[in-house]
């Protein structure tokens, strides 16, 4: 049995007469079960001294126990309860709690109503200790999971007691911290006596946060709780818990810093902005908000602002534990900088390029536009390196001193070194033509010549662009032949010199001239000094002819200059046909500017161009001193015909002929006609006429000219012999008739010979006769070929004529006498030619046999008998031999004019006739003298000729013939079997120079 503990019954006790308090007092311990206990019944603060009366109340009995103070003595007590009191109160002492006995309301009452109190007894069953039934092994983070911890006494006990939970943090070695449970639980297990074991949880679930909201490492102990301070009944944890700790609070943060009422951003450029909480666990959940909109989530935020984001709150909430729970940033407004990116400079709103021209001395405002920005952009303007504003517009007067330098703006808005500049465009200042000089001596009138150049130089000040310089006479612009030459001088300047290359004429006189500068843009141009003009010109010439020229009249042609100055010098006129200088010292009369020319005895070659000369020393557009005038001159008569010797006309016999007669008629021919022998031609199918015109060589005063004249026309086809005569053309015009003699004569090779026929053998030699075919106008030659038919040399050849006399004309033909060859079959023909051509061969080859003849025996005469017993023996010898014959023709012609048959003719003819005889003495000798006993006689030519015409008239009828026709024609029959015709022998081109030479050959003159 333990101390008893000590309760005070308090209670109210009056000394005399008044009321005493009364208070029941226990025991400091509290009321265990089999322990003693004292209860304490206490007036209050007034001690008594008389009779005190105080009844005790209790569980198990209500009986009264009387105390009397002044003897310390009370009534009713027992062993179990002892009742005792003094000067202070009355006590009841209880040994040995028992709790179905004591336990309860104790009560003390105070006799004469002095009070009473009560106290309630619980007597208590103390647990031996607490101990932990559930911990965790290891540390636990509530902010990751929940956490469960329960105790329980290790015995029974009465009353349930108040389990306490408290923390002991283990970074500070301070008192624990009583953890209030608000959500712990126990449990009971039956015992005796109403006690029980007692269980305590305390249930830490996720996320549970101190009150303080502290981050703190701790461990937790559980205990009973009793009144008595003294009991510590406890266990203590040896597990680590870790609190949550719920975030408090959000932080707007730019660089580490603040954000409070405003944040200052950059359009287009990145933004990080932080959210920094409070120590929080488990971490926070961020997100962030720009305005309205949801921009992001996490502890930081990347964005790019733009100029839609100016004035909208940016800011950032976080809540760990749960949303309702959640923090809130400071919400400051954004700032958003537009950073100025463009500057552009521009005049009167337009861009300006990279080159920008102006004018020295004219004000001039640039714009430097930038796109929207904010704030609003500082604006610098620069020419060069040299600062020369600032602001949005510059204002200034450009000098040549700034002259290709660069002008430009710089603007910037958010940073002074990220400006931008615009485009920096070269200024190209112009500088305008303050003065323009002509550059000519004196003040006065400028000389000009007349067709002549002068160079003019008008010169301009300095300036840029190189100046545009104009040049005027009067009102008129000149724009030819000026040449513009640029100088630069020391300050970049130009210098124009305009070089004028003018010419001037009679009609400027009098007139100004001046020139003029400027540049472009330049509305008012600098202008020189005005010049009159003076011209100096050659003369003009006007020649006239006042009447007619008429053939065998006189005429007087006037010339009249008219120049500046009015002193002249007249020449000797000329006379002109084309560029023909027909006479060129005619002398006129001058007087003043007059000249006059007179003709007499005029004729048509006296027509022209005729020139008059003068000059007054100027020299003329010409380029000459003398200046001349012209008047053209036709004279009118009857028709002249152009050419002054005879006509003589020639032409092939069988061709057509054109004979054309120039002549010069003015008035116009009326008529005109052909004679032929007195008698008029008319046309017909050979012959017609007509008139033509065409230019023609003839002759003014001994100058061959051409002269544009109609030509008389005569044509006849297919010449015969009779056409070669002597014509007669007559002209008629209104002034005279006039009439001019022709002649026509044949020109071409002669024809084939008519016949061509072998006569007979005769003393070594071979006898043929011929007839002529016709000459062709012209003397021809006659030549005999040979050729061996039996000898391997098969060509035509020549040989010479022994002997030759005279030949017998008979009828126009004639016979011939050639040297023969030796014995041998030959072949011959014939052909003439003259000096024009080669007539064609005969049509007849002969075929000759010369036999061989004994040495000692003379050589017979053959008759033509035996000629053909020759042949048909085979040994006729083929002798050919080239005989030239010069057959010259006197023509005799029927003149009407005694111009044709002059002397000179008649001389040259007969020295050409002297030649050719001359030249037919010409023979071979030696073998001439080898044959000379074959000499062919007239009687046997007589005879021959005889037979040859008894045959030819046989043969037209043939009941006529004779025996000795008939020889004749068999013998020309085998002949002409025998033909074989050959090439022609080449002979000379047709000549001049009749004497053509031929070796072996005689040449004859037969008149």
């Amino acid at each position: 049995m333990g101390v008893c503990p000590r309760y005070v019954l308090s209670f109210w006790t009056f000394a005399v007469k008044g009321l005493v308090a009364l208070t029941i007092l226990k025991n400091d311990s509290i009321p265990k079960k089999g322990e003693g206990l004292i209860i304490s019944c206490l007036t209050s603060s007034v001690e008594f001294i008389g009779e005190l009366t105080i009844t005790w109340n209790y569980p198990t009995k209500s009986t009264a126990t009387t105390c009397f103070a002044d003897i310390h003595a009370c009534t009713g007590s027992s062993i179990k309860y002892r009742f005792s009191a003094d000067n202070n109160g009355a006590y009841a002492t209880i040994h040995s709690l028992d709790r179905s006995r004591d336990s309860g309301t104790w009560t003390c009452i105070g006799s004469d109503n002095l009070g009473n109190n009560s106290t309630v007894i619980i007597v208590y069953t103390l647990p031996t200790g607490v101990v932990f039934t559930q911990a965790p092994n290891a540390s636990v983070d509530l902010s990751v999971t929940s956490v469960k911890l329960q105790c329980k006494t290790a015995s029974c006990m009465y009353p349930m007691a108040s389990v306490q939970w408290f923390y002991q943090d283990l970074s500070n070695s301070t008192t624990p911290v009583i953890y209030t449970i608000t959500n712990s639980s126990g449990t009971l297990e039956a015992c005796l006596d109403q006690e029980q074991i007692y269980t305590s949880t305390l249930d830490l679930p996720l996320y549970t946060t101190l009150s303080d909201n502290s981050d703190k490492f701790v461990t937790f102990s559980c205990r009973i709780v009793y009144l008595d301070p003294s009991i510590n009944i406890m266990a203590r944890g040896q597990h680590t818990i870790r609190f949550a700790v719920r975030v408090t609070e959000a932080v707007l943060q730019q660089n580490n810093k603040n954000v409070t009422d405003t944040l200052t951003v950059t359009a287009g450029e990145l933004v990080t902005l932080t959210c920094v909480t409070a120590t929080s666990r488990p971490a926070p959940t961020i997100d962030w908000y720009l305005g309205s909109q949801k921009k992001g989530s996490g502890a930081s935020l990347t964005f790019i602002p733009s100029d839609m984001d100016h004035s909208k709150t940016i800011y950032c909430q976080a809540y760990n534990i749960d949303i309702s729970g959640t923090v809130f940033s400071l919400k400051p407004s954004l700032f958003v900088q537009v950073r100025v990116t463009e500057a552009v400079l521009q005049q009167n709103n337009e861009n300006t390029t990279d080159s920008l021209t102006v004018t020295s001395g004219d004000s001039l405002t640039l714009t430097c536009v930038t796109p929207p920005s904010r704030p609003a952009s500082t604006i610098d303007w620069y020419i060069g390196s040299e600062r020369k504003g600032s602001g949005a517009s510059l204002t200034f007067t450009p000098s040549n001193e700034d002259h290709n330098k660069a002008i430009y703006c710089l603007a910037y808005n958010i940073n002074p070194y990220q400006q931008v500049s615009s485009l920096k465009s070269r200024l190209f200042v112009k500088v305008k033509v303050s003065e323009v000089t002509l550059a000519v001596l004196g003040s006065g009138t400028i000389l000009f010549y007349e067709g002549y150049v002068k160079m003019l130089h008008c010169i301009s000040s300095p300036s840029r662009p190189i100046a545009s310089i104009r040049w005027w006479l009067g009102n008129q612009q000149l724009t030819d032949n000026i040449t513009n030459t640029d100088n630069t001088d020391i300050s970049g300047l130009y210098v124009l010199t305009s070089l004028a290359s003018i010419i001037m004429t009679r009609g400027n006189i009098n007139q100004t001239i001046y020139c003029d500068g400027y540049i472009s843009d330049q509305m008012h141009p600098s202008v020189s000094r005005q010049h009159s003009i003076d011209v100096l010109y050659a003369p003009d010439m006007s020649v006239t002819v006042p009447g007619p020229a008429m053939e065998n009249t006189t005429l007087t042609v006037l010339c009249k200059a008219r120049g500046h100055p009015d002193e002249y010098t007249f020449h000797p006129w000329k006379q002109m046909w084309g560029d023909k200088v027909i006479r060129s010292n005619l002398h006129g009369t001058p007087v003043s500017n007059h000249n006059t020319l007179k003709l007499e005895r005029l004729s048509h070659q006296d027509m022209g161009t005729y020139i008059c000369s003068v000059d007054n020393s100027i020299t003329g557009i010409d380029g000459k001193l003398e200046q001349t005038g012209t008047v053209d001159l036709k004279v009118t008569g009857a028709p002249a015909v152009l050419k002054e010797e005879e006509f003589h006309f020639t032409e092939l016999a069988g061709h057509s002929i054109h004979i054309s007669i120039p002549f010069y008629s003015n008035p116009a021919i009326e008529s005109f006609i052909f004679e032929k022998n007195g008698t008029r031609l008319q046309n017909n199918s050979r012959t017609s006429m007509n008139l033509s015109t065409s230019f023609i060589d003839s002759k003014f005063y001994g100058i061959p000219i051409k002269l544009e004249a109609a030509k008389a026309n005569l044509f006849i086809q297919n010449l015969t012999q009779d056409d070669f005569d002597n014509y007669t053309l007559v002209l008629r015009n209104f002034l005279g008739t006039k009439e001019f003699r022709l002649h026509l004569e044949a020109a071409g090779p002669p024809n084939m010979v008519d016949t061509f026929n072998f006569i007979r053998f005769t003393a070594n030699q071979l006898e043929f006769h011929f007839k002529p075919g016709f000459n062709g106008g012209r003397v021809q030659t006659f030549v005999i070929e040979y050729k061996s038919i039996v000898s391997l040399d098969s060509s035509w050849r020549n040989s010479s004529v022994t002997d030759l006399k005279e030949s017998v004309i008979t009828n126009g033909s004639y016979f011939v006498n050639i040297t023969q060859p030796p014995p041998g079959k030959y072949e011959y023909r014939m052909y003439s030619w003259n000096d024009i051509g080669r007539g064609p061969h005969s049509d007849v080859v002969i075929t000759v046999f010369i036999p061989e003849v004994p040495s000692n025996s003379e050589s017979p005469e053959l008759p033509f008998a035996g000629i053909a017993g020759g042949i048909s023996a085979g040994i006729v010898i083929i002798l050919g031999v080239v005989i030239s014959i010069f057959l010259w023709r006197r023509y005799q012609h029927a003149k009407k004019n005694e111009h044709e048959n002059d002397v000179a003719g008649k001389d040259k003819e007969s020295t050409r006739r002297t030649r050719i005889k001359d030249a037919a003495v010409k023979q071979d000798v030696s073998r001439g003298k080898e044959y000379e006993g074959l000499n062919f006689t007239k009687a046997e030519a007589t005879q021959y000729l005889q037979l040859n015409d008894i045959a030819m008239e046989d043969n037209r009828d043939p009941k006529t013939r004779s025996p000795e026709s008939d020889s004749y024609e068999k013998l020309h029959s085998y002949a002409n079997n025998e033909i074989q015709m050959y090439s022609l022998l080449k002979i000379p081109e047709a000549s001049n120079d009749s004497e053509a030479k031929y070796e072996n050959t005689q040449i004859i003159q037969l008149d």
